[in-house]
C-alpha cells in the first residue's frame, strides 16, 4: 500500500479519537449539581466586595509577634482575620515595598516567606495605580479539618503607613442546570477559614463583614456575577437560594469541591403590611432564602426562618395618587430582624412608628 493510502486511514483514526477526547474529556452538565474547579480572580471583582476586609495599621508593634526579618527595616503592623485566628502580618513602607505574615502563628516572622509589592492598574478613575501582594496562600486548621485560603492584598500608599484590603485571589466556579437553563455558579471563602461550609448567622451588624462564605449564581446570563445581596447575584451562604421564582436547597461540599442545588418547597407563613395607603419596599437576608419583597402587594409568603433588613423603602400614596418614596433609617427599627413562622402572619403597620 502507498504512503498516500496510509495517511488517510491514520489521520482518520486521530480525528476520531480527538473527537471522542472531546466528547468525555469534559464534564457535562447536570441538573442541579456540578463539580467546582479553582478558578483566579484576576481583581478586586463585585464577586469578592461581601467577604473584602479593610486592616488598619497597629500603633505599636504587637506583642504576639517575637521577630522580624532583617530586610523589614519600617515595618508596620496589621491583623488580619481568617477563620478564628488573628493573624498577625507586618509591611514594609521604607521604600522597597514588603510584606510578610506569621503563617504558621509561632511570632517568628523572620522565618516566613517575605511577599514584594506589584504594581497594578486600579479600576478607579482617580486611582491609576495600586500596590498588590500575593497571591499568598495560608494553611487553616490541624488533625483531621486541614483547608487552605488564597488571599491578595492591596495597599494604596508605597512611603506611608496606610489601610490594607484583602480579599479572596481565588473562587470555585461551575456550570448546573435548573429547570432546563444552565447557570454558572460560584462559591467563595468569605470567613477565610479554608472551608465552604459558613452560612449566614443572623443578626449581624450591617456595619461590618458578614464572616460566612458566599454563593454566587449568573441568573441572567451574561458571564458574569452582577450586584451583591439580596436581588443581585452575589449572597451569603443560605440553607436555600431563589431561582427563578423556585425554592433550591444548597448542600455545598466542605472543600468547594462540590455543590448541589435541590428543588424543594419549604414551610411558609406570610408578612403583612397594614395601611391602605403605603407600602413596603423590602430587601432581606435571611438564614432560609434571601429576598426582595415587591411594593405591588401588602402581603408576602416567605419560607420560615429568621430575617433582616438590608434595605428598606417606604411608599407613600396621597390623595391624588402620586408615590412618595422615603428611604429608611439603617436602623430600620423594629424591622431590622424578625421571624416568619409557619402558618402565621407577621404584621407590620406602615407608618410612624413601624409596629410588628
Amino acid at each position: 500500500m502507498s504512503k498516500r493510502r496510509w495517511t488517510i486511514p491514520l489521520a482518520a483514526v486521530l480525528l476520531g479519537a480527538g473527537l471522542l477526547w472531546l466528547l468525555f474529556s469534559r464534564e457535562s452538565i447536570q441538573e442541579g449539581r456540578c463539580r467546582l474547579r479553582l478558578t483566579q480572580n484576576p481583581d478586586l471583582d463585585p464577586i469578592t466586595h461581601l467577604v473584602s476586609q479593610t486592616l488598619s495599621p497597629l500603633p505599636n508593634q504587637p506583642a504576639d509577634i517575637k521577630d522580624i526579618p532583617p530586610e523589614v527595616r519600617r515595618p508596620s503592623y496589621y491583623y488580619l482575620t481568617a477563620g478564628e485566628r488573628q493573624v498577625p502580618l507586618a509591611v514594609d513602607f521604607s521604600g522597597n515595598l514588603k510584606m510578610c505574615l506569621d503563617a504558621d502563628s509561632d511570632g517568628m516572622l523572620s522565618d516566613e516567606r517575605c511577599y514584594p509589592a506589584h504594581l497594578v492598574k486600579g479600576l478607579e478613575e482617580r486611582v491609576t495605580f495600586r500596590n498588590r501582594f500575593g497571591p499568598l496562600l495560608l494553611a487553616i486548621g490541624d488533625g483531621e479539618q486541614q483547608g487552605s485560603v488564597r488571599l491578595s492584598v492591596l495597599s494604596y500608599r508605597r512611603d506611608t503607613p496606610g489601610p490594607l484590603w484583602v480579599y479572596p485571589s481565588h473562587y470555585r466556579s461551575g456550570r448546573l442546570r435548573l429547570g432546563g437553563k444552565i447557570y454558572a455558579v460560584a462559591l467563595i471563602d468569605g470567613d477565610y477559614d479554608g472551608f465552604y461550609k459558613t452560612p449566614l448567622s443572623l443578626p449581624f451588624d450591617l456595619s461590618l463583614q458578614t464572616r460566612c462564605d458566599v454563593l454566587a449564581i449568573d441568573l441572567n446570563g451574561d458571564d458574569k456575577f452582577d450586584g451583591f445581596g439580596p436581588g443581585g447575584e452575589i449572597s451569603p451562604l443560605t440553607a436555600m437560594v431563589v431561582v427563578d421564582g423556585r425554592y433550591y436547597a444548597a448542600h455545598v461540599a466542605d472543600n468547594g469541591e462540590a455543590i448541589e442545588l435541590a428543588a424543594v418547597e419549604p414551610p411558609e407563613g406570610h408578612l403583612a403590611a397594614d395601611s391602605p395607603n403605603a407600602s413596603l419596599e423590602l430587601k432581606l437576608w435571611s438564614d432560609a432564602a434571601n429576598q426582595v419583597l415587591s411594593p405591588r402587594t401588602n402581603e408576602w409568603s416567605l419560607p420560615v426562618g429568621r430575617y433582616q433588613t438590608v434595605s428598606a423603602t417606604l411608599h407613600l400614596y396621597d390623595p391624588n395618587g402620586d408615590d412618595w418614596v422615603f428611604p429608611m433609617q439603617p436602623d430600620f427599627g423594629i424591622l431590622r430582624s424578625f421571624e416568619i413562622q409557619a402558618g402565621c402572619v407577621t404584621r407590620l403597620r406602615a407608618g410612624p412608628p413601624f409596629l410588628l
